[in-house]
């Protein structure tokens, strides 16, 4: 009897087990394919790198050419600028995902015997070009520019945060615009 039962149980299990392997099956196989894809397409993507920073580069020399005098707008480093009564600047992000903020500080001087009016702006480009903001040194972005004066020999910093236009996307240069007073 016990034998008989086990054969029915044995009989009634072998479809299930059956199935259970073949879905094990195919599910390694999909898995398989979709490796071998996501490696494909990593192999394609490598390829086009270089092409890509090429181009990238390419837009670059373009955009400058047009708009002569933009920088590379790097963060987290002190740029040497030595024009336009500016020595250097830093510019930092914070905020978060919904929200980041472009910060700077930039150091202006005077170098020559007589005292310096000036007003100073920091315009702010994307990466073809396009202004997508503006600050006024020691104004704020929306304040008149304020006649900033410096005597002889002189240096200051300024600090302050950069309004960036409505895409809020990182700024790919910047360029000083200093009228005299």
């Amino acid at each position: 009897m016990q034998i008989m039962l086990l054969s029915f149980l044995l009989a009634a299990l072998t479809p299930a087990l059956i199935v259970v392997y073949s879905l094990g099956t195919r599910e390694a196989k999909e898995r398989d394919a979709a490796a071998e894809a996501l490696q494909l397409g990593a192999r394609e993507l490598e390829a086009l790198r270089p092409e890509q920073k090429l181009l990238e580069q390419e837009v670059g020399r373009l955009t400058r050419a047009r708009l002569p005098g933009l920088r590379p707008m790097e963060t987290d480093e002190v740029l040497s600028i030595e024009e336009a009564h500016v020595a250097n600047v830093l510019f930092t992000t914070s905020g978060n995902d919904k929200k980041l903020n472009w910060e700077y500080k930039v150091m202006v001087k005077n170098s020559g015997s007589a005292p310096a009016r000036f007003r100073l702006d920091i315009l702010f480009f994307n990466r073809t070009g396009i202004q997508v903001g503006r600050s006024r040194v020691a104004g704020g972005p929306t304040g008149d520019s304020p006649v900033l004066t410096l005597e002889p020999g002189e240096s200051r910093s300024y600090s302050d945060t950069a309004e960036i236009g409505p895409t809020g996307k990182a700024p790919s240069y910047f360029m000083f615009m200093s009228r005299g007073s």
